[in-house]
């Protein structure tokens, strides 16, 4: 029997062929610099609208193209990758993000921490801005920070001090994003996961169609006893949109805005599954 690959490397993608070939093309850059035994998987939430499957047939036939159906969200769509092949990691990449590889892998120098660190059930990079400013990729999920989340949203922060200090709590900003530790959940812009560990703990809850479901399944892990780590010794660059926040005021955002919505939506649907245990995991840890 054959060994599994190393990594099945996982972009769920919806409205995004600008930018998912850049996507394709550095993670695998990345795998040959790291000399890794990899597969791929692009699952497409938009009914093959922008001929997603015929760009991945014509320029990249090792990549596994999956139509999704439908727009069903991250979390099941990443779902249906995972359920695709087997590998020894799960590494998830948003279509708007490119792996930044220097002198090493960024995939192999993350499995390496993973392998050397069992009780570490998640991992993610540093992530930069197009202007290499580091961009916020790491938060707290207690519930003082939690319930302020929505108030960012509705800009409250720009005007009430008080919300600033929540969303800054919120964000981690109280400590230099340079160094590598445990925090609550991480932004699934990029994540490196042991794949018996997702099967584990049962993958992504599909109930939450677009965000917050990168923090339901970093809650998830530490209740199951397994660590999440945020990890800025490498880098992974972010087109990172705040869809959620374009029309001023939440109010105002919430009706007109169809992504402010579905954020409110899935904030509420969070709060409700995890009522009662709204407490920071990593501070304890």
């Amino acid at each position: 029997m054959s060994a599994l690959p190393d990594v099945h490397v996982i972009i769920t993608s919806y409205k995004h062929r600008s930018t998912l070939p850049a996507a394709i093309e550095s993670a695998k850059a990345d795998v040959a610099l790291g000399e890794l035994l990899a597969i791929y998987t692009v699952v497409d939430n938009d009914l093959n609208g922008e001929g997603i499957k015929e760009y991945i047939e014509e320029s990249h036939p090792d990549v596994v193209y999956i139509d999704a159906g439908g727009n069903v969200g991250y979390g099941l769509g990443n779902n249906i990758g995972i359920a695709r092949a087997d590998a020894r990691h799960v590494f998830i990449l948003n279509p708007d993000a490119q792996v930044v590889s220097t002198d090493r892998s960024v995939i192999k120098t993350m499995i390496e921490y993973l392998e050397a660190n069992p009780g570490v059930g998640c991992i993610g990079p540093q992530l930069l801005n197009a202007d290499d400013t580091v961009q916020s990729s790491c938060y707290r999920f207690d519930l003082l920070s939690i319930v302020t989340k929505p108030l960012q949203h509705a800009n409250l922060h720009d005007r009430v001090p008080k919300i600033a200090e929540l969303i800054d709590r919120l964000h981690m900003r109280d400590f230099a994003h340079n160094e590598i530790r445990g925090v609550d959940w991480l932004m699934g812009s990029a994540l490196l996961i042991p794949q018996e560990i997702i099967h584990r703990v049962g993958g992504f809850d599909p109930r939450y169609k677009l965000y917050l479901e990168d923090c339901d399944f970093c809650r998830t892990l530490w209740e199951h006893g397994y660590r999440v780590v945020y990890y800025p010794t490498v880098q992974i660059k972010h087109g990172h949109t705040r869809h959620s926040a374009k029309q001023r005021g939440y109010i105002r955002g919430f009706l007109l805005n169809q992504a402010a919505r579905k954020h409110g939506f899935s904030w509420m649907k969070y709060l409700w599954k995890w009522r009662g245990r709204h407490r920071s995991y990593s501070e304890t840890a």
